[in-house]
């Protein structure tokens, strides 16, 4: 067996353990009648369906022009569901035997928008009733809330989480009592007879959680790893062409914020977090992105959601939708902030720096690994500054811990595919092909727009001086937002001519242009901003090659350039309102020396005729 990956566990393929030899046809299990002889409609046949015979289905292949002859079903209900089987199914990939087919139980809350996803893919459905009326050689499930009795084929059942780590929502209608998200009673038994031919856990451990619901069937359990994990993983190798993709900039660092659904959740606790962390954090140094569980999207819709998170996507909010590249953007975080969701263990898994905004700690089960890193890590607090307690976060990681919870949650890194490929060939009954298992391209995130803020306060700290260059560091916050620079003395209003707020461009003490222009562009256009705007005291545009023409109230012209780093042209207009307060004072130098995040730069200013 090839390694899919460097740390990957190659040692030895999952082991799927049958009592007679063909899989599938290990003695029955019954809970009504433990020796029941009769074969459970999820168990696969000893024969797998040849090109030559006769197919009972309702999917016609009438037109088809290749004629398989495997089928394999995916079974979705939410998007979440559909997502992990997209992690699973690349270990089919390249197989000409094997057609993969869709369809989507509508029996849930968050069924919305699944379908549509699944058309955007190229992927193509077929209805439940044509599934049901239709022989697969396998099914593949990530949700254990659907009618998978239903269908006909041996069922590969896998998590659509991080394992097995959150109560179900929904009590055992027989008992009442809780039950595992992804073990409910009624996707394991139905009758009396098993449902799953196999299931697939992410951790060794987990197999004891499943001895409390159904130990009958711990014979059909197999450990594959967790494919998410690894594909995170990959995406990790590729972290600075994601950044760059994002709009990051050197010395950045990417606070991500992760919610899980309900009441409990991130966003259920701390809807306004975002804004708040955007409000807080210097933009030069953080940028902060929002990574929301699809079932909020589909539940409360993606127009509503935008309308809440408005103020916050304004002020540079990176949003990702509900079938966005997260796993990107959880890759390319430096610090995640989250709760009690799947996200929170793969950022373990990655070792990335974690704060837990909210915990549901009723919703989870207290013997795993999702239970000690509630009680471990450390909280965001609400009445706190933020700022602080992020840097701290990031400066004081406790690696071990994390690898420690992590390695309580997922085994054989890097090695899902094949162990997953394994389970699945044995099930279809065929002899895997000879390459080893595809690993999926990385997704990668187009540069997402509109999310750099385009006002700006702005607070001015002064270093120290040392011959002739005056040293600052300038912080910039959203102008849209309550900031910590209002307060500050010195602070000023800088604003973008596309600012479409008409209250922050009246206040603004620096307008600058949206686009680069000449010099005698730059003035005709700055002169008629001035008068459009009586309260801006510097209407100031850049060239091509970087240099800011300002034209002053007073009618005066000045020019500002970088001289040994690129910079943004609202930092150069900062610069400048800071050496014409100075120059009222008397102080001539020419230069100045400015900090805004990680960046520095030699700032040169001169008179224009």
């Amino acid at each position: 067996m090839t390694a899919e990956h460097p740390t990957a566990d190659t040692t030895t393929e999952p082991r799927i353990p049958h009592a007679a030899g063909t899989i599938g046809q290990s003695a029955a299990v019954s809970r009504s009648q433990p020796q029941s002889a009769a074969v459970s409609r999820s168990q696969p046949q000893s024969a797998a369906v040849s090109r030559s015979q006769p197919q009972s289905a309702a999917v016609s292949r009438s037109w088809a022009t290749i004629d398989v002859g495997y089928r394999v079903l995916a079974v979705t209900r939410t998007v979440t569901s559909l997502d992990r089987i997209l992690d699973i199914l690349p270990a089919l990939a390249g197989d000409l035997r094997i057609e993969v087919y869709f369809t989507v139980d509508a029996g849930s809350e968050f069924s919305s928008g699944v379908a549509e996803h699944i058309r955007n893919i190229g992927a193509r459905i077929v209805s439940w009733d044509e599934a049901k009326r239709t022989r697969f050689q396998l099914i593949v499930a990530a949700s254990d809330n659907s009618d998978l009795h239903e269908l006909d084929g041996p069922l590969f059942l896998t998590p659509h989480g991080a394992g097995y780590q959150k109560y179900s929502p929904h009590s055992d209608p027989a008992t009442g009592a809780r039950t595992l998200s992804g073990f409910a009673p009624s996707a394991l038994w139905h009758n009396g007879i098993p449902v799953p031919a196999r299931i697939g856990l992410s951790h060794e451990n987990q197999r004891a959680h499943l001895t409390a619901v159904a130990p009958e069937l711990l014979d059909r359990t197999v450990v594959i790893g967790d494919p998410c994990l690894d594909r995170l993983t990959a995406l990790t190798r590729d972290r600075d062409r994601l950044r760059r993709q994002l709009g990051l900039r050197r010395g950045q660092s990417l606070i991500v914020v992760t919610s899980t659904w309900g009441a409990n959740s991130t966003i259920g606790q701390w809807p306004s977090l975002p804004a708040d962390l955007l409000a807080q954090l210097p933009h030069d140094e953080f940028r902060v992105a929002a990574i929301l569980h699809p079932n909020i999207w589909t539940y409360h819709g993606a127009w509503q959601i935008r309308q809440w998170l408005a103020r916050a996507r304004d002020a540079g909010l990176i949003l990702v939708e509900a079938t966005g590249p997260w796993k990107s953007l959880l890759a390319a975080a430096d610090c995640v902030i989250g709760d009690h969701g799947s996200l929170s263990a793969y950022s373990t898994g990655l070792l990335r720096p974690l704060m837990l905004a909210a915990f549901g700690t009723a919703e989870v089960p207290p013997n795993t690994s999702m239970f000690e890193l509630g009680q471990r890590l450390p909280h965001l607090a609400h009445d706190r500054p933020l700022a602080p307690q992020i840097r701290d976060a990031i400066d004081s990681v406790d690696d071990p811990l994390l690898e420690r919870l992590a390695d309580q949650v997922f085994e054989h890194r890097g090695a899902s595919q094949t162990r997953a490929r394994t389970v699945m060939y044995e099930l279809l009954n065929l002899t895997p092909p000879p390459w080893s298992p595809l690993v999926p391209v990385p997704e990668h995130p187009e540069p997402l727009p509109g999310t750099v803020p385009r006002a700006f306060r702005v607070a001015v700290e002064i270093d120290h001086r040392s011959g002739e260059h005056r040293t600052l560091t300038l912080r910039r916050y959203p102008a849209i937002l309550d900031n910590p620079a209002e307060h500050q003395h010195g602070n000023h209003l800088v604003v973008a001519s596309n600012e479409p707020d008409e209250r922050l461009a009246q206040n603004a003490a620096i307008v600058v242009a949206d686009t680069s222009m000449t010099v005698d562009t730059a003035y005709d256009w700055a002169a008629e901003t001035l008068g459009e705007l009586p309260g801006c005291r510097i209407a100031a545009a850049a060239s091509d090659d970087g240099t800011l023409f300002a034209l002053l109230r007073d009618g005066r012209t000045i020019s500002a350039r970088a001289i040994d780093a690129p910079c943004d042209p609202h930092v150069l207009a900062s610069a400048l309102h800071y050496h014409l307060s100075n120059q009222a004072q008397g102080d001539t130098s020419p230069t100045l020396l400015i900090t805004t995040g990680s960046q520095r730069a030699t700032i040169e200013f001169h008179a224009l005729p």
